[in-house]
């Protein structure tokens, strides 16, 4: 009964931190206005909630973003060179700070659940199932071409991880340990009692990419997890969302 809710989470939404990061404006590459306090000011002013949340939960770690872009400007680098670095930098931030996910508040960890299944659930919507099996198969690399119109969602994601670990950090809860096989047979018992159709089921144990039902699988699992109470709910959640922001 396990196997089908742990094979589920090879295509949970993967986080997209550095995707989120190479969205900055050429505004940042003004080399007349290079100064320390001058980038910080740019960046922050840039419509990327993921720098604010940085900032406000890492400060020392932003810091550290700033430096790297005036080295880059100040040694003639161009814009792709930037854009890699935050991508970089923001990646690594977010592997540095994954071990806090298990000290997370539940709250926290139901809020960033959901909002994947919202961006998948809108993708699903506006550009058909196959583009949604795509992002829950192969994470957001694979649809990069439709990134930047749903940006703000991205960014959403990647800014409430931020703030999620960065709360843990300073306010850890207790790390409730590993998902059970019986803490995830509560899931797939409480997917059949709401109904789930079979086809869901096989689904998440067999995706297919050709399947238009993939997506909407995946929607009605995470749906279910959330709706776990107690200990095991908060340990099928930690295990869900570590694997939503690809640790």
């Amino acid at each position: 009964m396990s196997k089908f809710l742990k094979s589920a989470l090879v295509f949970a939404c993967l986080f997209v931190a550095a995707v989120v990061g190479k969205y900055v404006s050429n505004a940042l590459f003004d080399r007349s206005n290079v100064s320390e306090a001058a980038l910080e000011e740019q960046l922050l002013s840039e419509d990327i909630r993921l720098f604010s949340a940085i900032k406000n939960n890492f400060p020392d770690e932003f810091r550290v973003l700033i430096l790297e872009f005036e080295k880059i400007i100040d040694e003639g680098g161009d814009s792709d060179k930037i854009r890699a670095e935050s991508a970089r930098e923001t990646m690594r931030i977010r592997k540095k700070y994954a071990g806090n996910v298990a000290l997370s508040r539940d709250e926290d960890l139901v809020k960033l659940i959901l909002i994947s299944n919202g961006i998948h659930q809108e993708i699903y919507d506006q550009e058909g199932f196959e583009t949604c099996n795509k992002l829950a198969i192969n994470g957001p690399a694979s649809i990069g071409n439709i990134i930047p119109k749903y940006i703000e969602q991205f960014d959403e994601q990647a800014a409430v991880y931020i703030e999620t670990v960065g709360y843990a950090e300073k306010n850890p809860a207790p790390n409730p340990g590993d998902a059970s096989e019986d803490d995830w047979g509560l899931v797939e018992n409480l997917m059949v009692e709401k109904g789930t159709p079979d086809n869901y089921l096989k689904l998440i144990v067999y995706p297919d990419l050709e399947d238009p039902e993939l997506c909407p699988a995946l929607i009605a699992m995470n749906n279910a997890l959330v709706e776990i109470p107690g200990d095991a709910g908060r340990r099928l959640r930690v295990a869900l969302v570590t694997v939503i922001v690809g640790n």
